[in-house]
């Protein structure tokens, strides 16, 4: 190949660039007009169903209607992360978009007249983890409970604030039957610990858990964001949630999915990502709520090491 072929190509890829850059600069300006379309206020299901209807699936053309395949969404994965970015912004009022915690719906405490105690299946490792527990939240108080549906049900009822269960394993991973309990008993994740065996190597992870999602503790630790989802045909896929979550600056931390004895269906999942920024976490929240309005959030818990 001459000099002078390659100065063509050159040219050539650098012209095609100026072109897509000038492309993807109007994709974002008609995406934010679409956002500012939709208007601001709170995310509702008016809205979701008209950010669902813009995004919603349309005629592939060119071929013909009714059979599978022929479809696909109007608006690219990178599109629609990008359009709940610019809703987010446009949401609430003269005070700003949203926080996490608006978002999820948290509220007062209702339970302040609940007994601030934890109750839990006394033994050694749950006396462990419970020993971290108390010196992330002060003032505690502990009653046992002699199985861990009684555990549940003590918080269930109102009797504590609080109760400890097992949740995984670096032998086993998910323990599904103690995550049956959280869904049963309507739990959410406040706090959690590894706590090590003896070989100092394996560890069982433990959940201090309340009813209701509550604010984080302000305590140092790894913070999460997890919960529950299930994925329909034609709409929000796994990768996309990653991708989005992936744009947002969170990072996946696990996900496990939930055998169908547990959920009553097929196809339902535990995922959870250690986040950063509040803002990006609104946002992720945004997409979550217009993308998969059936997740349903467990906790915005933070993980604390075994040292604290």
């Amino acid at each position: 190949m001459t000099e002078d072929e390659l100065k063509i190509i050159a040219a050539n890829l650098s012209a095609l660039t100026d072109e897509a850059s000038s492309v993807m600069e109007r994709r974002f300006a008609h995406l934010y007009g679409l956002a500012r379309a939709l208007g601001g206020g709170e995310l509702s299901d008016a809205k979701r169903g008209e950010y669902t209807r813009l995004v919603d699936e349309v005629e592939t053309p060119g071929r013909s209607s009714g059979q599978e395949g022929d479809f696909s969404r109007l608006l690219l994965r990178a599109d629609r992360i990008s359009l709940c970015s610019f809703i987010y912004e446009n949401l609430g009022g003269r005070h700003g978009p949203p926080s996490p915690e608006e978002l999820l719906g948290i509220e007062a405490p209702p339970d302040e007249d609940v007994p601030n105690r934890v109750c839990y299946l006394h033994n050694f490792f749950t006396d462990k983890a419970f020993s971290i527990f108390a010196d992330a939240l002060e003032g505690l108080t502990v009653s046992y409970a002699p199985d861990f549906t009684g555990v549940c049900e003590e918080v269930y009822y109102g009797r504590a604030k609080y109760c400890i269960l097992p949740t995984e394993n670096s032998a086993d991973g998910m323990l599904s039957g103690f995550r049956a309990l959280v869904g049963k008993y309507e739990l959410n994740y406040v706090l959690t610990c590894d706590v090590l065996a003896q070989d100092g190597e394996s560890f069982t992870r433990f959940a201090l858990l309340h009813r209701g999602i509550m604010q984080p503790p302000t305590v140092l630790g790894e913070r999460v964001f997890e919960f529950t989802a299930s994925f329909d045909p034609g709409g929000a896929t796994l990768p996309d949630v990653h991708d989005a979550a992936s744009s947002f600056g969170l990072v996946l931390r696990h996900i496990n999915m939930l055998p169908a004895s547990f959920s009553g269906r097929s196809g339902m999942f535990d995922l959870a990502f250690t986040y950063g920024d509040m803002e990006k976490l609104a946002k992720f929240l945004v997409f979550l709520s217009l993308e998969l309005p059936q997740f349903e959030a467990l906790g915005l818990y933070t993980h604390l090491s075994s040292g604290e």
